[in-house]
Formats: C-alpha cells, structure tokens, sequence
C-alpha cells in the first residue's frame, strides 16, 4: 500500500518524518497563541487573540495530508478547491496528476483539502452520493459552493455508510 505524502524537509534537506513534522506544526501553532499582544484596549486584546486561535487551527487542519496515491484496486474521492471559492469533488487513483491537470486551467492556486480512500468499483458511486447530497449547493459540473470542511464532512460521511453497508 503505497501513500504519498508531501512533507516539509529539515534544515539539511532530509524529510521530517511523520512525528517531526507533527511537532513542528504543533510548535508553529504554541508560537501563534503564545507571541506578546500589545494593545491599547481591552477589545483589541481580545480581537487579536481570536485571528490567532483562527490561524492556530489552520495550520493544525494541516497535520494530517492527505494520501494522494491509492492503493491498488482502490481509488481516492476527493474534495480539490481554493480558499472562499468552489470546491471541486470528484475521484482519482492518482490526485497529484488530477490536481495539475485542474491547476492548469485554475487562475487560482487549488490544493487537496482531504481525500477518501473506497473500491475502485465503488469509488464512481460514492462520488455520485455526494453530489446528490451537495446538490443544491451545485454551481456547475461537480464544482460546488459549499466550505471545504463541510464537503470533506459529507463525503467521509457518505464513504462511512458505505464502508458500513459493505460497498466501499
């Protein structure tokens, strides 16, 4: 079972491991809640600490990447997209390859939000289950207007039951 990860490297150019990449998101996290706040009121203070919970938990959601290669005979549903726009859910064996093909006719710079590991049999009707389901916030094709948590939600939530119902 072959997963594809992209970490960040060491100082020396080697690959952090899952542990040291998992501290060292965790330490960028203590120095955003942790920096000093010099403000000249009250509600400032508090204003400040609230955008640094926020960034907090944006560079925490990055923990865990996703796995952007399947296994053999599997397939990864995903949710692709960029920050406060659409977000595309659709299914690939190999989500790097699908990710440059959308970057190239995307002005905008898309990431994978998550992926969902099912059958390759199955993965065509998972993906289908969560677009009914997202349906009325379709835009266009299997674009959606939707927060990419909460498609990320669904979808897990979808390939939950399947998994359940032995399908997936």
């Amino acid at each position: 079972m072959s997963r594809a990860h992209v970490w960040p490297s060491a100082p020396d150019g080697r690959p952090l491991s899952r542990e040291e990449h998992r501290k060292a998101i965790k330490r960028q996290a203590d120095d955003l809640l942790k920096r000093p706040r010099p403000h000249a009121t009250i509600s400032q203070a508090r204003r400040q600490r609230r955008k640094d919970r926020a960034s907090a938990k944006e560079v925490l959601r990055d923990l865990e990447p996703p796995v952007l290669v399947a296994p053999e005979g599997h397939c990864c549903v995903y949710v692709i997209g960029c920050r406060r726009d659409p977000v595309k859910v659709g299914f690939a064996a190999d989500v790097t390859k699908r990710l440059h093909a959308l970057q190239t006719g995307s002005p905008k710079r898309l990431r994978v939000f998550g992926t969902v590991i099912v059958r390759a049999e199955a993965a065509r009707k998972v993906e289908l289950a969560c677009h009914n389901r997202l349906a009325h916030r379709r835009r266009t094709g299997e674009w959606f207007e939707i927060d990419a948590e909460d498609a990320l939600f669904v979808l897990r939530g979808i390939a939950q039951d399947w998994r359940a119902a032995g399908y997936a």
